[in-house]
């Protein structure tokens, strides 16, 4: 068990770091997400948040600002799923 909490803790930290992107306001709301809800993921989603982390930053502050819309219907539960969580 403590293994896993200690893989866990490693996991979000590594995601945590990923999620800085230079700009106050990516940075706030992607590490905002990945501080609060990491835990909380499915793998798949955890998935989908290292490949969310991996676009470009113009296009993911379109699609952080309602700019655009993912052509991926996952990745746009992903994106709705951050958003969302500003209002908790």
């Amino acid at each position: 068990m403590a293994g896993s909490l200690v893989e866990t803790d490693s996991e979000k930290r590594k995601a945590l770091w990923r999620s800085r992107r230079g700009t106050r306001e990516l940075d706030m709301l992607l590490g905002g997400f990945v501080s609060v809800h990491y835990e909380t993921l499915s793998g798949e989603e955890k998935s989908l948040l290292d490949r969310l982390v991996e676009v470009e930053d113009p296009l993911l502050t379109d699609w952080l600002c309602h700019r655009r819309r993912p052509g991926d219907p996952e990745m746009a539960a992903m994106v709705q799923k951050i958003l969302s969580s500003r209002n908790e």
